[in-house]
């Protein structure tokens, strides 16, 4: 899997919508241990997003179909990044 750069001329995070929390966890402590703030910011994203994929996984495995309506607020909920 290649590695485009991001914007900011920064390598970018393997994009894999499979990674699980664990595999997202090793660019963090990279980042951590080469005292990258940038890389490391990014990195934490990936995770965090990794947990709430994996989250969302479990949850909707075990629950009932969910309404379109419900739908729609999971999903206004997730474009709002967490804002309120």
């Amino acid at each position: 899997m290649s590695k485009t750069p991001e914007p900011d001329g920064l390598p970018a995070l393997p994009q894999n919508p499979f990674m699980t929390p664990m595999q997202a966890a090793g660019p963090v402590g990279q980042s951590v241990r080469r005292r990258d703030p940038v890389a490391e910011s990014r990195a934490r994203q990936y995770l965090a997003a990794s947990k709430i994929a994996d989250a969302i996984e479990k949850a909707l495995a075990v629950a009932p179909p969910l309404s379109p309506e419900q739908i729609k607020l999971l999903t206004a909920m997730l474009r709002a990044g967490g804002q309120r």
